[in-house]
């Protein structure tokens, strides 16, 4: 399936939100979610909590850590980020998520 890239996964509000959508979504099933970050402490306490809900929840997703650099990493499928949009109608909906396709 998939290989998601999510840089700056030490940020554990923006990887817990993010990683709760993602195994809530159903054409997302199988994926690997690969944690990236300047260091690998953040990462792996990120994979415990993504570790722990996988477990609990029965999800079909694996994660992995690494500090390697993006431009190792152009054979990942999609690289994610998460960017702030206001949205006047909801102002707690303010965040959405982008995907762009690497190598391909």
């Amino acid at each position: 399936m998939a290989r998601v890239a999510i840089i700056g996964a030490g940020s554990l509000v923006f990887t817990k939100q993010f990683l709760n959508d993602m195994f809530g979504t159903p054409c997302m099933a199988g994926s690997t979610y690969v944690l990236m970050g300047p260091s690998m402490w953040k990462l792996e306490k990120m994979k415990v909590y993504a570790d722990q809900l996988i477990d609990k929840n029965g999800i079909a997703a694996e994660v992995v850590c690494t500090l390697k650099e993006i431009r190792d990493m152009v054979n990942e499928m999609f690289l994610a980020d998460t960017v702030p949009v206001p949205v006047p109608e909801d102002p707690a909906l303010a965040t959405y998520h982008r995907f762009k396709v690497l190598g391909e």
